[in-house]
């Protein structure tokens, strides 16, 4: 179990932000890769967080 807040961002977040830097997109990816699991994104797939 992984928890915090680490103001990254998804790939697939909209309006796309050119702010973020490529590890920022890279590290839900990597947790993804590693078979971790975006709680909210998981209990709340139609939902985006924040715009």
């Amino acid at each position: 179990m992984l928890g915090g807040d680490y103001n990254v961002i998804g790939r697939d977040h909209r309006p796309a932000h050119t702010g973020f830097l490529p590890f920022e997109y890279g590290m839900p990816d990597s947790l993804r890769a590693s078979g971790l699991v975006d709680a909210h994104g998981h209990c709340h797939p139609a939902d985006q967080p924040h715009n």
